[in-house]
């Protein structure tokens, strides 16, 4: 069984890692933000600032690729009930927010690294077999994330609430239901 490592420190941001918590997972692309803002620490003072330019869809925005978008969540998919469970999410332009409850099986930075390991390989992979990569740049992606517990029912609703209302808060579509990359329609459906 992993070790819980509770609260400590990453590259940047500060993480809690305890098994069996409802987490918001946040990541970007390497490029979703100006190069004069990467001064700017991803931390809570400054996360409104970085959320704006972010949902403005700045950088190269390779995730609203379909073929990208969709290796994102069948990854997160593929490990739904083994690994956590997968409670909502959302593919943004040059952003992802996922909400997960964690099993005690597995730390939460092992999660995020495996999600980001799988899709870097697999998008590099499925672009260059269907000749993408010629028109996509390779922004990478950021070495950190961001993760928030959920402290309550009320807590829980509004996570779900604000990952399936990003892309209308960001100007991409109108309704939730018109974002093809949110789990929006499975968790309304039901």
């Amino acid at each position: 069984m992993i070790e819980n490592k509770g609260i400590y420190q990453g590259n940047n941001l500060p993480h809690y890692d305890i098994k069996g918590l409802y987490q918001v997972i946040t990541y970007r692309l390497g490029d979703a933000l100006p190069k004069d803002m990467t001064h700017v620490a991803d931390d809570k003072t400054n996360r409104r600032v970085i959320d704006e330019v972010i949902d403005n869809g700045y950088g190269s925005c390779v995730l609203k690729i379909p073929l990208v978008a969709e290796i994102i969540i069948q990854n997160w998919q593929h490990f739904d009930k083994q690994k956590y469970d997968l409670i909502a999410y959302v593919v943004m332009p040059n952003h992802v927010h996922i909400l997960i409850n964690t099993n005690k099986s597995f730390s939460l930075g092992q999660i995020v690294h495996s999600w980001k390991s799988f899709t870097s390989k697999e998008i590099t992979k499925q672009l260059k077999s269907s000749k993408k990569h010629l028109e996509v740049h390779n922004p990478g992606r950021q070495s950190d994330y961001w993760d928030r517990f959920l402290r309550s029912k009320e807590h829980y609703i509004r996570a779900v609430d604000y990952i399936h209302l990003n892309p209308v808060k960001a100007g991409l579509c109108r309704l939730p239901i018109d974002w093809p990359y949110s789990s929006f329609k499975k968790w309304y459906s039901n």
